[in-house]
């Protein structure tokens, strides 16, 4: 399955992926913390990779978009910005190939209701 969304330090739910996904139907493990913003990623149509809800490094979520416009996309959906502000930051993994947002961990029950309350059209990308 290309979409783990997991990360090895912290408690993992399994939650189905949407109908759209490539690897659906079935269902991935994702952070216990960060659920709620993914399900909410997933509803607006946005493809995301991996996740981690900020429990095992330092205190910072992250979600992994598949290309930097989605990503900039949701920074701009949570933040306001497509640019880095006060602790979001943007950026490409060791691939080279998705981009990722790193954020606080405790801005993720914000950046849930912002996506789900949002009027901006997300970015649709299918991986």
């Amino acid at each position: 399955m290309s979409s783990s969304h997991r990360f090895h330090l912290d408690r993992r739910v399994r939650i189905a992926l949407p109908e759209w996904h490539e690897d659906a139907p079935g269902d991935i493990e994702v952070d216990e913390g960060i659920v709620d913003l993914i399900q909410a990623l997933w509803d607006r149509g946005f493809y995301t990779i991996m996740s981690c809800d900020g429990g095992g490094v330092r205190g910072n979520a992250w979600i992994v978009f598949a290309d930097e416009e989605t990503a900039r996309s949701f920074l701009r959906i949570a933040t306001g910005t497509d640019q880095p502000t006060l602790g979001w930051t943007v950026g490409t993994p060791i691939n080279g190939a998705d981009t990722y947002v790193w954020f606080p961990a405790e801005a993720v029950p914000a950046a849930c209701t912002a996506v789900r309350t949002s009027k901006i059209a997300p970015r649709l990308v299918k991986g």
